[in-house]
């Protein structure tokens, strides 16, 4: 049994325990995986709770899972970092050898995930009063207190861990040296894995007792009061994992599928999850599913740098519009972050689709063979700078261009001038060959004029949007007849890690719903909103 770590480390170490899941299958032991409650796609926990002991309680319910799939009374666990410090709280329960892998008290965890959400974010997003915000979690003041109160396992005197207790560690200078602990893994992740398999103990082997997957569950959406079906599904030809959610109840006409950037069908930051299952209940059916090379969907023994702007991934897309499509027998929206908009533009030259709902977009070329070698650059890049100890870059491996300056050199200058003097049409037909600048209309020209746009932006997307030439490629569009709203939300940082930026989703998601039932039944949705409206976007004309 395998209990993660939390917030941005959950996502960061979600590969690597994956394949540890894989190679202890291949080495005869039977792994079972989990989320805690508030992580990857379990439940929220409601307010006030002391997380920490609700993890106790999950920590019990996987060991009783685990003892009934591998028919053993005996059940190992391995625990990462915050979920080692659960794992060495819970001496009661029925573990035989216990793994803390690289342990970390809830303490330092909490101060230094804080720290790094400050570093990886501007200072004009305000980071939430109440509670502790960290990037892609927040925890109220009561969740956060229990979080605090787990020790550190390596404080503790030997006599005292449960026995049957191992830590192993890396080298203390190692971890300081990269915080993103995913790297710690990625240079040599299988003689990790074999030093955490190697402290288990195998038993004999034995028959396996029966066992079917729950492929279906019912959770309630505790804003709206709703129940909401949740559905394990396998999509098109190449059997990618998804969930697809549905009111339980009565279904509105629209549906919607949810496309994270370059991470599992949790979404970005864990976002897709919640948000899923809020248009649920909501009445919208919506499905997020992982593509090739992602998530659950990605070859175990894959350890590069996704590239999630590739044609392979468009045809996943496109074969989830019409899976879903075909299963609601409804128009589909696709809504997408930053790449996610990238690859529903070009699914929509395969499929129809309703209306495309582009977050934070900035992959402005068209092409995909201008891509790899971005992302790997950038990949170079970051780790350059980690070597020369500069503070980490929280993204998610996302089209994110160097910030503007004022143009220094020979070329810099020659663009600039380019950018100024060259008429507009002259650039255009340039940026069609793929080459010259990033360039709006060259991507959102080619769409379908049956299907709308909608374009929402955080502050520091939305300047590169204009630099784009956004405003004017959205106003000679409009002009033929296209229909594009483009929205200004400065609460949207770009990877959406922030308290401010899930609302300001939300909102989209909200406003984005209430259109498309609009539009399917002829009636005003906003009359009939579940929840009281706290949207701040503020609608642009460029």
């Amino acid at each position: 049994m395998i209990a993660p770590s939390l917030a941005h480390e959950h996502i960061w170490t979600y590969e690597y325990l994956r394949l540890l899941a894989v190679i202890g299958a291949r080495r005869g032991f039977v792994v079972v995986r989990f989320s805690w409650t508030g992580q990857g796609d379990s439940e929220s926990a409601p307010p006030g709770t002391d997380l920490a002991d609700a993890w106790r309680d999950d920590l019990a319910a996987a060991v009783e899972a685990a003892s009934a799939v591998s028919g053993m009374g005996r059940v190992d666990a391995i625990g990462l970092r915050v979920g080692a410090a659960v794992l060495a709280s819970t001496p009661e329960l029925p573990i035989g050898s216990r793994v803390l892998w690289e342990p970390i008290g809830g303490r330092a965890f909490l101060r230094q995930q804080a720290v790094l959400r400050k570093l990886a974010l501007p200072d004009s997003l305000p980071i939430s009063s109440t509670g502790v915000e960290l990037s892609s979690q927040f925890y109220d003041d009561v969740g956060a207190d229990s979080i605090r109160a787990l020790v550190d396992p390596r404080t503790i005197e030997p006599g005292r861990l449960p026995v049957g207790t191992h830590i192993v560690e890396t080298d203390a200078d190692v971890l300081r040296r990269y915080p993103e602990i995913a790297r710690l893994f990625r240079s040599d992740p299988h003689g990790a894995i074999d030093a955490v398999l190697a402290r288990l103990t195998p038993s004999p082997p034995a028959a396996l007792p029966p066992w079917e997957p729950i492929r279906e569950t019912v959770v309630v959406d505790r804003e709206a009061g709703a129940e909401v079906r949740q559905t394990f599904v396998e999509v098109g030809r190449d059997r990618l994992p998804g969930v697809y959610s549905t009111p339980v109840g009565t279904a509105l006409p629209v549906a919607a599928l949810l496309i994270p950037a370059s991470v599992e069908a949790k979404g970005v930051n864990r976002l897709w999850a919640p948000a899923s299952r809020h248009l649920a209940a909501r009445g919208m059916p919506n499905l997020r599913a992982d593509r090739r090379g992602v998530g659950d969907a990605k070859d175990i023994e894959d350890f590069e740098v996704p590239i999630p702007l590739r044609m392979s991934a468009v045809d996943d897309v496109a074969r989830s519009v019409r899976w879903l499509s075909d299963r609601t027998g409804s128009p589909v929206s696709v809504v997408g972050v930053c790449s996610g908009g990238w690859l529903g533009v070009l699914a929509a030259d395969k499929v129809p689709i309703r209306r495309l709902v582009m977050i934070n977009m900035l992959a402005w070329r068209r092409s995909s063979r201008h891509w790899p070698q971005f992302f790997l650059r950038d990949e170079m890049n970051k780790r350059a700078a980690e070597d020369a100890g500069a503070a980490p870059v929280l993204t998610d491996h996302e089209v994110v261009p160097a910030a503007p300056s004022a143009p220094r050199g020979i070329v810099a200058r020659l663009k600039h001038v380019y950018r100024r003097h060259t008429p507009y049409a002259l650039q255009l037909a340039i940026a069609k060959l793929d080459i010259g600048d990033y360039f709006v209309e060259t991507v959102l020209g080619p769409v379908p004029p049956e299907t709308g746009i909608r374009l929402v932006f955080g502050a520091a997307d939305h300047g590169w949007y204009l630099k784009a030439r956004g405003a004017r490629a959205s106003e000679r569009l409009r002009k033929r007849g296209r229909r594009i709203d483009v929205l200004l939300d400065e609460r949207a940082d770009h990877s959406l890690v922030s308290q401010l930026a899930f609302e300001s989703v939300m909102d989209a998601l909200d406003r984005e719903l209430e259109d498309a039932v609009e539009e399917a039944t002829g009636t005003d949705a906003r009359q009939r909103s579940v929840r009281p409206s706290r949207d701040r976007a503020v609608p642009t004309g460029v």
